[in-house]
């Protein structure tokens, strides 16, 4: 038996390997219809994921804000060789229950048809190509500036990457400023985040090549 602690605290234990639809039924047929993933321990899967261990459980429903994008994403996936470009031929593709196609199939029809405008050659290659490596010092940049990131935004009781997000942190340590004219270069700062910040990053960059 696997045990399942949910949002409200309460835990109850199912059949090891249950899937979350599985689980979702156990609560009533009507919630698992309305479902379309589940989190478990903070990571979201599909209902089908079989649960083999103790766990935290959130379901993900219609309700939730979360459930449009990951009902775009799968529905995608079924509808992207068959194109459908009117409400007849989404429900033929049965991705969409009939209340979401009231809900969402006329947006879900504009973007198709705006997708099929799209010239072949405008379109992404796959496999995209592989990024070139990283010079071997940059990783141990990165790994400074982000502790650093993190104990500022823990102190300021934020999300660390509304101060620096991963993309940025990497533009920094690729190009390594090293005084305020470098620093200016770095075009992926913001100049808040050069006049609050600068001084100390450039410092912990310099600390990182001594």
């Amino acid at each position: 038996m696997v045990h399942i602690t949910f949002p409200d605290g309460n835990i109850k234990s199912f059949k090891n390997n249950s899937t979350g639809l599985d689980v979702a039924k156990g609560i009533s047929e009507g919630f698992a219809r309305n479902c379309v993933a589940m989190e478990l321990d903070s990571e979201i899967v599909d209902l089908s994921t079989r649960i083999t261990r103790d766990t935290k459980i959130r379901f993900i429903t219609t309700k939730d804000p979360e459930a449009l994008k990951i009902l775009r994403h799968s529905a995608a996936h079924v509808m992207a060789p068959t194109k459908p470009v009117n409400l007849s031929l989404i429900e033929k593709t049965k991705t969409l229950s009939p209340r979401q196609i009231r809900m969402h199939g006329d947006a879900v029809i504009e973007i198709i048809n705006n997708t099929l405008k799209v010239p072949g050659d405008s379109l992404p290659v796959y496999p995209r190509k592989k990024a070139s490596p990283l010079p071997p010092q940059v990783p141990k940049r990165v790994k400074a500036i982000k502790a650093w990131r993190d104990t500022v935004a823990n102190k300021l009781k934020i999300d660390p990457p509304l101060l620096f997000n991963k993309a940025l942190l990497t533009a920094i340590a690729l190009q390594n400023p090293k005084g305020r004219k470098s620093l200016e270069t770095i075009k992926e700062m913001k100049n808040w985040q050069k006049n609050e910040f600068g001084e100390k990053i450039i410092s912990i960059l310099q600390m990182q090549d001594n």
